[in-house]
């Protein structure tokens, strides 16, 4: 499961993995996440907005 966090505006600020039976943590390797995207529920915004803020993450990560 994937749980976007969000500011007032509604925009992605962090997105967070939630693995069963671990504590929910800010994803580490934006590239995986969005190959495998289509296979994570989704909370707190849209898929389209989780999927721009993985790819723009990833581009500041690499």
């Amino acid at each position: 499961m994937l749980i976007a966090e969000t500011d007032e505006q509604g925009s992605v600020v962090c997105v967070w993995r939630a693995d069963h039976g671990k504590r929910p943590r800010p994803v580490a390797d934006p590239a995986t996440c969005v190959k495998m995207l289509d296979s994570f529920g989704i909370f707190g915004a849209s898929r389209d907005a989780v999927r721009l803020w993985l790819m723009s993450s990833d581009a500041k990560v690499a």
